[in-house]
This record gives C-alpha cells, structure tokens and sequence, in this order.
C-alpha cells in the first residue's frame, strides 16, 4: 500500500518537465519512505521508465575498486546486461548509466546518496560534472538523490558549489500524521481501540515501514513485545543497525548524549547534559548536538519570555523520534534480559505517557487546525519550561502556543487507560498560576487524551477545548 504523502507526490510530479532534465534531493530518517515514494512516482507519470540503485553502507574492508565493481554488478541487474559495464573509475559508471536512460520519461534514482563512492575523494565532482554534460541536456528526465543523512545531503549537495542552483526540490520527508498512519489498520480499525493504536503508534511513531511490522490481529503488548523485546524482533537491533549507518565518527559521544537525554528525570539543557554525561562543552559536543538535531533523533525546545516575546537562549533536549525515545527507554537498558529470555514491560503504561507527548508534538499542526490556528496565527509553540526565581514559582507546560494577539493555548497531554478526572484541573491550575503572561493577554485551557475525560470534567466547563486522539486520527 502507498498510503499518505500525497502532498509531496503532487510537489515531485509537478517538477518532473518533459522539456528539461530536473534534480531533486529527498532526505529524512531511515524507514521513513524516501524509496517508497521515489518509485511511486514512476507510477504517476504515465509511460516512464524508473531505474533505482542503492549504496551499501560504508565497509573498511572494501576498497574504492571493489565498491565500484558491486555497483557495476547492480547496473547489470537493472539493465539487464550480458557484461559488467566500465568501471576504472565513477565517471565511467555514471556516463554509461547516462547513455542506458534512453526513454522519452525517465526517472533515475540514487538512493543513499551518502554511501555512494564513499571511499573516492573526487565522486561528488565526477558526478556533477556527469550532470552537467549529459544529465542536464536530456529531456523528460528527473534525477532524485537520497540520503538518510541530512547533513550530509546540505553540505555535500545543497550548498557543493557545484550543484547550487541546480536542485529544483529539496524535499525533507517527516513521520506520517497520525490520520495516515491509522489508515494502515484497514478494516482491524473498527477491531482496535483507538488507545490500543495509539499504545503502538507511540513506540512506532509515523514511521510506515515500523507500522507495516504490527500484526494487526495481536494486542498492543503482543506486537511490542514481539518486535521490541525479543533478539529476533525488527526494533530489537534497528536502531544500532540505523546509528551505525548514519553515524561513523564520534559515534560513543552520539550515544551518550542520546543516553543522558532518555536517563534524565529532568528535561535537561546542554550545559547540564555535557556535565551529567562528563564530556567537555566545545566545538565538537554542540556540533555532535546539531547532527542529531537535524538528522530527526532529538529536539532543541527553545521556551520564550512571553511577555517580552524574547526567545531564550538555553533549550530543553528532548529525543523527538518516538521510536529512538522507547529504544533508550526500554530496550536498550534490558537487551541482556532479552537475549536471556523474553520479558514483559511493568512500566509500559508510564512509558506510554512520555511517549504520547512525543506523537502529540509531533502532530502539532493537526492540534492547530482543531484549535483553528494557522502558522500565520502562530509567534511561539513549543513544550514551554519557566525556571524559578525570587519573583516567580517555575512550571512545565506539555505544550504551549502564544498567537501573534496574545492568546496563550495551555495545553495538557494526558495518556490514561481511564477517563481522566477532575484532579487534571487542579493540577493545570497551578501551572496557570504560575505562568506569567502579560496582562493584555489571554489564555484559553486545551486538554488532549486519548481514553476519555469524565462527565464531572466535561460539565465543569474547565477546558476550552477538550481534544480526543480520535480528532487527530479523523481524516
């Protein structure tokens, strides 16, 4: 099934040009559907002809030679060769791929762009000077180029001085929203709760090639079980499998600060993590902290003074990818006890809440169009942290949105098992009291839940807006 993503298939169609060769580059975490939507393009574009090669992750073993001479062996499964085509060096490859795209429409995809003649210094100027003397002159052809590794793809891609102004679609693909990801459950939808869907969408986050693991006939705890808690499980080794690819310098400096993050009982800035996990505060600790920002593993929350508008200068880290927070949450530290023996989870209801908050965060801009809010409302939105002070108690909001005229939604991101009762009043109480607003401000109280709130709540008129997951899920 292709399901979702249909925005960026109308973006990619609508590049492809019958009357001039086109580049583009798709970027986005591993499993996230980067091939899947590649090749569904080909299936858009009537008549056209789709050639997919893929990279192998870089291996020291393998020489330049011989990495070329197992791509050389790809080209001959895909074009179907009787003899392995040149391959003294890149260039060679490339112009005999260029010279075998023969179709009025063709679509030519480099996947893993990032693992290409990893051990040539000169691949990336022999490809581009392919693009420029053959890709470039033929008509109805797109060449797409993607990577898991998006800072990789910018600084070797977007900004080489080469491929400047060539690119015409930088596309970076996100988790699906959780009303595509339900679509998966096909007819089991009307089978499952929607609190059972979400238990598993929060260890899967909008990851498809994850949901398309579920078995859609086991409960929640079977399928976490089965894929996170056993050796043979998919998510039992994936994320080394998906680090290790991404990641190949400073990779124990990576894993600590992943580690000191899901450890922490406090939402930690980068001064407090740097001391916790004992590594120096320089160039190369902040630089490894921009990586995995940008790779899609963790978030940089930056609160905001609301009443000066002033963004602050220390964030909150916060591992934003679902299924990365339950690994170093849950598998991670119990891997010996699973390799023992399968063991059963007593704190997935607990887990289950953190990780809600994620998949919330993550779905942000289907809360603002139930809140009937648009980017253009919006000045600040974040997870909101107010430190103490002599003149101020400090407070944590789950999720907070400051509008440009001064509406602050406060919103509470709760996952029960049960309907929730009234005690969620007095606790957003005193967060309320607590945050200082301005006095010309106004505030409105948003409650997100997944199992129901009480008629005791509901009658109360508390929340302003009261959001079941069920919203979110809608199509």
């Amino acid at each position: 099934m292709f399901i979702g993503r249909e925005a960026e298939l109308t973006e990619l169609e609508s590049k492809f040009s019958l009357q001039k060769a086109r580049l583009v580059v798709i970027k986005g975490r591993r499993r996230v559907g980067k091939t899947r939507l590649a090749k569904e393009l080909g299936s858009r574009i009537k008549g056209s002809k789709t050639h997919y090669f893929t990279a192998s992750p870089p291996n020291k073993a393998i020489s330049d030679e011989q990495e070329r001479l197992q791509f050389a062996q790809y080209v001959v499964h895909e074009f179907k060769l009787q003899y392995i085509p040149p391959y003294q060096n890149w260039s060679s490859l490339l112009y005999f791929i260029a010279d075998q795209c023969r179709a009025k429409k063709t679509i030519l995809i480099l996947d893993e762009i990032n693992w290409m003649g990893s051990k040539c210094s000169t691949f990336l100027n022999e490809l581009h000077q392919v693009w420029e003397t053959n890709f470039t002159n033929k008509r109805g052809f797109m060449l797409i180029l993607a990577g898991s590794l998006s800072t990789w793809l910018e600084e070797n891609i977007l900004h080489h001085t080469g491929f400047v102004g060539r690119v015409s679609l930088d596309l970076t693909l996100h988790d699906l929203p959780l009303r595509h990801c339900v679509k998966f459950w096909g007819d089991k939808t009307k089978q499952s709760s929607n609190h059972e869907i979400i238990k598993q969408l929060c260890i899967t986050g909008g990851i498809p090639r994850y949901i398309e693991e579920l078995d859609f006939s086991a409960t929640a705890e079977q399928n976490i079980t089965n894929l996170c808690l056993k050796p043979s499980g998919m998510l039992f080794d994936e994320f080394d499998d998906m680090f290790s690819d991404i990641f190949s310098t400073w990779n124990d400096l990576y894993l600590s600060i992943l580690r000191g993050i899901a450890d922490s009982s406090s939402k930690l800035g980068v001064f407090e993590l740097a001391k916790i996990i004992g590594r120096p505060l320089n160039g190369t600790f902040t630089q490894c902290i921009d990586n995995l920002a940008r790779a899609g593993f963790i978030s940089r929350d930056f609160s905001w003074d609301p009443k000066s508008g002033q963004v602050l200068k220390k964030p909150k880290l916060r591992i934003s990818d679902c299924y990365t927070a339950f690994y170093f949450r849950a598998i991670d530290k119990n891997k010996d006890q699973v390799r023992n023996g399968a063991i059963t989870l007593n704190n997935l209801a607990s887990l289950a809440g953190l990780q809600f908050e994620n998949l919330i965060l993550n779905n942000r801009k289907t809360v603002w169009g139930i809140l009937k809010l648009t980017a253009a409302n919006i000045l600040f939105d974040n997870p909101f942290y107010q430190s103490t002070t002599t003149r101020r108690n400090g407070c944590q909001i789950n999720y907070l949105i400051q509008t440009r005229n001064n509406i602050f939604y406060i919103c509470e991101i709760k996952f029960h098992s049960k309907e929730i009762e009234m005690q969620i009043t007095q606790d957003m109480e005193k967060k309320i009291t607590a945050l200082k607003i301005p006095k010309q401000a106004s505030y409105r109280t948003v409650l997100i839940h997944v199992n129901g709130v009480s008629s005791r709540v509901v009658d109360s008129a508390y929340f302003d807006h009261i959001i079941d997951v069920a919203l979110l899920m809608a199509d």
